[in-house]
């Protein structure tokens, strides 16, 4: 289930999305629907304990989710990651093959932060749509590949 993350206004609506999850039968899932809703059932525990208040980081968040767990099942890259929440941060385990790395992820003011930088003071192909989700997983797996 693909949500549409922009068109959420309210902490309500994510918590509405995130309690949809099969979580009373994980167990039974395939292996990358577990993934998703760990990932989501992690969310959930950070916004219902006040770690997580601000509704845009939320639907960051949940963004991230979802694309991580869209390119799980594109076959054509050998990348797997796992997401930890962490005090509102997510920290992401990359690997690809036998490289592995670990990523830090904030959002704050209306802005993603990789490794504590800002993704606007980051050069990395010309710097557009700098705050979005899908530049950052580009840069992560970018920086995966030359380091592998």
């Amino acid at each position: 289930m693909k949500t549409v993350a922009k068109e959420m206004k309210t902490m309500e609506d994510i918590l509405t999305v995130l309690e949809k999850e099969p979580y009373e039968t994980f167990e039974e899932l395939p292996y990358l629907k577990q993934e998703e809703v760990a990932h989501k059932s992690q969310l959930l525990d950070e916004i219902e304990s006040g770690i997580i208040t601000d509704v845009e980081k939320a639907k960051k968040w949940l963004e991230l989710i979802e694309l991580v767990n869209e390119w799980a099942h594109d076959e054509n890259w050998d990348f797997v990651h796992a997401l930890e929440f962490v005090e509102g941060t997510v920290q992401i385990y990359s690997t690809y093959g036998e490289y592995q790395d670990q990523f830090s992820v904030d959002f704050v003011d209306g802005k993603l932060y990789l490794d504590d930088e800002p993704l606007e003071s980051i050069n990395f192909l010309g710097n557009e749509g700098l705050n979005s989700i899908d530049v950052l997983m580009n840069m992560i797996e970018f920086n995966i590949t030359i380091n592998a």
